[in-house]
């Protein structure tokens, strides 16, 4: 997110809060948290990081054609937490996910294995604007 979308969510939520109390939040928590993980399933599903950059290829031909991160793209392995104060979205296998997000050398029982980075998780600026349009409803609803 820029400094300035930031800035301008920073000041809107500020200044809602004042308004609402607490736990009138945690039902726009979930609902950003639901929209946050279904796009960032959908763009695994595309194969593609948040940037719009197609992720790099597999490297074992047998399985060329099946769509990589099938299960960590599931309910299952990314998950989200909301509280009255926030939201949280995450990976239960967080060391696979953090090896295929990042990239890198690994020693694996067969030898070392050299994974690409694939982006997993991030925010383009349609994430943002969907965020900051469902905000805006939900301050629309409570006041």
């Amino acid at each position: 997110m820029s400094d300035h979308n930031l800035r301008m969510l920073d000041d809107a939520l500020g200044r809602a809060a004042d308004r609402l109390q607490n736990h009138s939040l945690q039902p726009l928590f979930r609902r950003l948290a639901l929209a946050l993980r279904r796009s960032q399933q959908q763009r695994m599903g595309q194969q593609v990081g948040p940037d719009g950059q197609s992720w790099a290829p597999r490297k074992n031909s047998r399985r060329r054609r099946e769509k990589m991160m099938r299960r960590l793209r599931s309910d299952a392995f990314l998950r989200y937490q909301t509280d009255s104060t926030g939201l949280r979205l995450y990976f239960t296998a967080a060391t696979i996910a953090a090896r295929h997000h990042f990239g890198g050398v690994e020693r694996l029982q067969f030898g070392l294995a050299s994974f690409p980075a694939r982006p997993l998780l991030g925010l383009n600026p349609a994430d943002e604007f969907r965020l900051l349009m469902a905000i805006q409803r939900h301050l629309e609803e409570a006041l």
